[in-house]
């Protein structure tokens, strides 16, 4: 029976460590552009790389006693609660950047975050001398004291509270439609259950399998990327429809832009991404064609916007006189009677 624990804990620890590894080799082609965003995903694979490596190593210990195997036990079982709390503040840091995209959130919140999780790492440091969490007797057997149940539940407080921020979040907000949450959080949750629940641990696994399906995400949401500029190619109109449909989405308003010469618009996107409104869809729907869709029927900001367009354009060909940008600008506006679905439909019409 304990072969079998381990032989089945070190091929589930062995899973999970090729399956980190070979997304850690696909992230570094560039995939994910946001680099601060990047950097917090390859560091959370790297971790769970090393928490693969260090669950293995707890487990191939523990049914095996010789001379120093008690500072071993304690050194490994202390470095794998440090590695779990590690990830967990490292979860923390990632997801609230893929709510906010800001890193003066993350500087606002980062005594929030890292005060309660570093204060369990000291605990861990505290209990090698103490053993209030956990000890091993004189048989190198692991013990714990009911301390670890609070200890525990602080844990997995600070782990579950993100998960339900970005679940309030994706409900009122659609920057997150790409981010499968069951997909990160099933594999995790069920990774732990059979962890605790069994003489088996997974939770590597269950971790590496969560971050592989959020790759997965990563890649889904690129598919639907136009490179050139950064904005939704036309495929992702079916995700617009479907968000309309079901009043996710209700636009208002939009602006057709048309470009004379197609090979400009990477020179236009520069100008015209600083001057979109924050809640907007933009689809480069062709071409020579973008498409700006908003939920504000303001027709004076929108006319401010054509008007910051034409400036921009304009002082672009003057710093650029070896070079003509032209564009065409088509404002539209949804009327009182009419539908955003209607209001969709009749804008795709418009783009011909």
């Amino acid at each position: 029976m304990f072969l079998d624990e381990i032989h089945v804990t070190f091929y589930a620890d062995v899973a999970a460590a090729m399956l980190s590894l070979g997304v850690l080799v696909l992230c570094s082609r560039g995939i994910i552009k946001d680099d601060f965003l990047g950097g917090l995903f390859r560091l959370l694979l790297v971790v769970s790389i090393c928490l693969s490596a260090i669950d293995a190593a707890t487990y191939a210990r523990k049914y095996h006693e010789f001379p120093g195997a008690y500072p071993l036990a304690m050194g490994l079982q202390t470095l794998l609660e440090l590695v779990l709390n590690f990830i967990i503040f490292l979860w923390l840091l990632y997801a609230n950047y893929k709510i906010y995209r800001s890193r003066d959130s993350i500087k606002r919140k980062f005594y929030q975050f890292m005060i309660p999780l570093f204060v369990l790492m000291g605990v861990d440091i505290i209990n090698v001398f103490t053993g209030i969490l956990f000890y091993y007797d004189e048989h190198v057997m692991y013990h714990t004291t009911w301390l670890v149940i609070p200890y525990y539940l602080i844990r997995y407080f600070y782990f579950f509270s993100i998960v339900i921020q970005i679940a309030l979040h994706k409900r009122h907000n659609r920057n997150l439609k790409f981010f499968d949450l069951g997909g990160f959080i099933i594999p995790v949750l069920v990774g732990g259950l059979v962890t605790n629940l069994s003489p088996y641990s997974v939770m590597a696994l269950g971790f590496a399998i969560g971050l592989c399906n959020e790759y997965a995400g990563i890649i889904n949401e690129r598919s639907f990327m136009d490179r050139q500029t950064g904005y939704f190619n036309r495929f992702y109109l079916r995700y617009l429809k479907n968000d309309i449909d079901r009043e996710v989405f209700s636009p208002r308003s939009g602006i057709i832009f048309r470009l004379t010469d197609p090979e400009d618009m990477g020179d236009f996107a520069e100008i015209l991404s600083s001057l979109l409104p924050k809640k907007c869809e933009v689809i480069r729907y062709n071409e020579d064609t973008v498409v700006m869709l908003a939920e504000t029927a303001n027709k004076g900001g929108l006319h401010m916007m054509s008007e910051d367009v034409n400036l921009a354009v304009e002082k672009f060909n003057t710093d650029h006189k070896d070079r003509t940008l032209s564009v065409s600008m088509d404002t539209i506006s949804k009327k009182k009677k009419e539908t955003s679905k209607g209001f969709y439909e009749m804008l795709i019409r418009r783009i011909g």
